[in-house]
């Protein structure tokens, strides 16, 4: 069992590796270059939000993009977030953060 949850956690890890020959998104700035390209295909507004792209601790396949307010917390935010798979550049779970 020890052993199967450590291969596990080896296949999912920091160092994770796409099984196609090249990574659409492998580091942040392409990652930030999708996230950019999702937020004006969805019409968002960016004047007012920063753009904070990040690895996704619970799954490292994935990174985490999410709008911020530039002048700090807001009631609704209103900011788009949403995931980024590192292999295909596939957007999902995009909604409005609260």
């Amino acid at each position: 069992m020890l052993a199967a949850l450590l291969i596990l956690a080896a296949a999912s890890g920091p160092g994770y590796i796409c099984r196609a020959t090249r990574a659409v998104a492998p580091d942040v700035a392409a990652a930030r270059q999708i996230a950019e390209t999702a937020i004006r295909n969805e019409r968002a507004t960016t004047r007012n939000y920063r753009l904070v792209v990040d690895a996704d601790r619970a799954d490292a396949r994935l990174w985490i993009a999410y709008q911020v307010p530039i002048n700090g917390p807001t009631r609704g935010g209103g900011g788009l977030e949403f995931r980024i798979d590192r292999c295909t550049g596939a957007v999902s779970g995009m909604h409005r953060a609260r």
